[in-house]
């Protein structure tokens, strides 16, 4: 059985394979994927730019506050008594410190209204809303949103809207949305790749190795990024896909150098293609590489708390790359026995799109003209240009 195993795949792609899947696993289950995203963000908490602000925080400890704008006939008893109800059930939830409305501070809109501080504090300037002002436990902040949300979707009509603000609200939704675009962009990356790879090489062994390489390099790199500390934030939310494509350039130019190898000569007497393949393509890869990797260690000189985390994860995920892509792939390609004849060929005809490439090309086409037809619903305000605005302040 044994030996039936070793000549359908090789004993050495069966053992990477699956370490490969048991890593996957254990980095799903061990490995924090879930975006972290504080207050501050942006700014590094050791930034420059924050050493005032920590100092008055030190002076006078201030809680974490989310904000909900009721839209209504402020004045009438029904809306108070919304507002008063709305207040009790913030108030039950455990992590909520307390609350700041109409019914809980100046006592009705009449006396807010004459009030400066509660007018400018409690009731909008066209006096069609009203304000309840959360004061929460930073510590629990993701579960207080959902709890938060939960309510407000309750007591939300028509004649009394509800819409919450708030940097913890913000936060929360910045977090959710780095989830969904790691599930997104990590799948789609995979999928469309596979295909793309599959097509052009029609071999199952070749993409198998490729994929392998490529989650290994990506499950590898997240996982020395949580042992140096480096949590998955605002720009490294999608550096596995960063990774993914990094090993993929050099696993596409060792499979193009060892199929041209194998069209020069026999491929089935010709042992060491794939090691002469490794050998020619290394030195660019290298350089190729060491760029890449001084690109993003530039990034770990800049104030900004995001740039200095790509700096660091993206370095280490170029290096993690170029070593998988030399040591875990070629094992695969070892594999193939046999190689189909190349999928391009200048004929007399000068025709270059035949086989497999024209192919390749029709599905690259359609997935943009796909992807195309959602750049109408991109939301572009403001207008990135606008940033550079001579006019802008």
């Amino acid at each position: 059985m044994n030996r039936l195993i070793s000549q359908v795949w090789p004993l050495r792609a069966w053992m990477v394979s699956l370490l490969s899947l048991v890593a996957v696993t254990a980095t799903m289950f061990f490995v924090d994927l879930k975006p972290q995203v504080d207050n501050d963000f942006f700014f590094a908490s050791d930034s420059k730019q924050f050493e005032s602000e920590r100092q008055i925080a030190q002076m006078f400890p201030i809680q974490e506050q989310m904000i909900i704008s009721a839209k209504g006939d402020i004045y009438s008893p029904e809306y108070y008594g919304r507002i008063e109800e709305l207040t009790k059930n913030l108030l039950l939830l455990e992590t909520v410190a307390g609350v700041t409305s109409l019914s809980n501070g100046p006592g009705n809109a009449f006396v807010a209204e004459k009030s400066p501080l509660w007018r400018r504090l409690l009731i909008s300037d066209d006096k069609e809303a009203s304000n309840l002002i959360i004061f929460i436990d930073s510590n629990s902040v993701g579960n207080t949103v959902v709890a938060i949300e939960g309510i407000v979707s309750i007591f939300s009509r028509n004649d009394f809207q509800l819409k919450i603000a708030g940097a913890p609200y913000v936060v929360e939704l910045i977090r959710r949305q780095l989830i969904r675009d790691l599930i997104v962009f990590s799948a789609a990356t995979i999928f469309i790749f596979a295909i793309v790879v599959f097509i052009i090489f029609s071999s199952f062994r070749i993409l198998l190795g490729t994929l392998v390489s490529c989650i290994d390099a990506s499950v590898l790199t997240l996982v020395l990024s949580q042992i140096l500390g480096v949590k998955i934030g605002i720009l490294t939310a999608n550096l596995s896909t960063i990774v993914f494509v990094l090993t993929l350039s050099h696993i596409v130019f060792i499979t193009s150098n060892w199929r041209r190898i194998c069209e020069s000569s026999d491929c089935l007497k010709n042992k060491d293609a794939c090691k002469q393949a490794v050998e020619y393509t290394f030195k660019a890869s290298f350089w190729c590489m060491l760029t890449t990797f001084l690109g993003f260690i530039a990034l770990i000189f800049v104030q900004a708390k995001p740039l200095r985390e790509l700096g660091v994860s993206g370095a280490i995920g170029t290096v993690v790359a170029i070593i998988i892509s030399y040591s875990v792939y070629p094992l695969f390609l070892r594999s193939v026995k046999e190689i189909k004849e190349g999928p391009v060929k200048f004929n007399k005809e000068n025709k270059v799109f035949v086989g497999h490439y024209m192919w390749a090309t029709v599905m690259i086409a359609f997935i943009i003209g796909v992807c195309c037809a959602g750049v109408p619903k991109l939301n572009t305000d403001p207008s990135l240009l606008s940033y550079f605005s001579r006019d802008r302040k």
